[in-house]
């Protein structure tokens, strides 16, 4: 994988610069409007908000490591949070191959193949979209009470793509061709293609959790917010990762979470809602990262055989 060359990268500086200032202008005209939305916000509130996001979190290393696995290299969970959470970061710079880079180089030092990592990214980042996409847009557009309608026609079209192994694991292979990687090594199990799916499900349903606490911690009804607090999060936050420019899906996801929920808790009570996702979310990447680094190198300064052995057979799997 090579970094970003040429205007591309100058052009997503550019774009997170005019997203920032964009943010900031916006929030002081909304601040009147939006403080006493925050202060209706109770600590209990915000812990139980927060720790949905965590769930978030470690259900989508869950569902990464259950990818890599199926690609045929099973990893220790502190390895694998290693570089999952530390890769996460990368999601944060400019560009949209920063993220899958670190996790390749991640990986290398903990004795894993660089074309494995590199699959293992592009077919978790398959599956977190399409999950998200089968669960934020049937919650989106039938938020009226008609959920379970649009949630069945969601499954009827995705469901050959998702369970059907043979179908799946053509798609994702024509999806590498086109992008230049290759062909997965190893086609996905039935079984494990179940797992997947239902680690990014419990992701996406975490996440709506994490907005839905803070909607009815502003007063909306939780009956009322769940579906449109599920699609706020899942439709914002996938279509912000398909926007490439804008690192983190800065900006579009905010935007796209604050139109979402505007008929739930206003405009200013979305904005809110829309900083603090954002804020615990940066909190918990940063905090994921340094806690999995330390705690690796801890481990391996204790124990450093099994990851010379890991390496060591990492790179025989390479040689052949």
């Amino acid at each position: 994988m090579r970094a970003p060359s040429g205007l591309l990268p100058v052009l997503r500086v550019a774009f997170l610069v005019a997203v920032l200032l964009g943010m900031a202008v916006t929030l002081v005209r909304l601040w009147p409007e939006v403080a006493p939305a925050l202060a209706k916000l109770s600590w209990s509130t915000l812990v139980l908000s927060a720790l949905a996001a965590l769930g978030w979190q470690l259900a989508g290393l869950q569902g990464w490591r259950s990818t890599l696995r199926e690609l045929g290299s099973p990893t220790p969970p502190l390895a694998a949070a290693r570089i999952y959470l530390v890769s996460q970061l990368g999601k944060y710079i400019p560009g949209s191959v920063w993220a899958a880079v670190a996790m390749v180089r991640l990986g290398q030092e903990t004795g894993l193949p660089r074309a494995r990592m590199a699959y293992s990214f592009a077919v978790s980042l398959a599956f977190s979209m399409l999950t998200g996409l089968a669960l934020g847009i049937p919650a989106l557009v039938g938020r009226s009470g008609h959920y379970v309608y649009w949630a069945v026609a969601a499954f009827v079209v995705l469901a050959p793509v998702l369970l059907w192994p043979r179908l799946l694991n053509w798609l994702l292979g024509l999806g590498l061709r086109a992008l230049r990687r290759g062909r997965l090594e190893q086609p996905l199990s039935g079984a494990g293609i179940t797992r997947i799916i239902a680690w990014y499900l419990l992701t996406w349903l975490l996440g709506g959790l994490h907005i839905l606490a803070l909607a009815v911690g502003m007063g909306a009804d939780p009956a009322g917010a769940l579906f449109p607090s599920i699609a706020a999060f899942a439709v914002a936050s996938t279509l912000g990762v398909l926007f490439i420019i804008a690192p983190a899906g800065a900006g579009v996801r905010d935007v796209l979470m604050v139109l979402l929920l505007a008929d739930v808790v206003g405009v200013p009570g979305a904005t809110a809602i829309a900083l603090i996702s954002r804020v615990t979310f940066i909190l918990w990447d940063l905090a994921g990262a340094g806690a999995s680094s330390l705690l690796w190198h801890h481990a391996r300064r204790r124990s450093p055989q099994p990851q010379d052995a890991m390496a060591g057979a990492a790179r025989a799997d390479e040689e052949r």
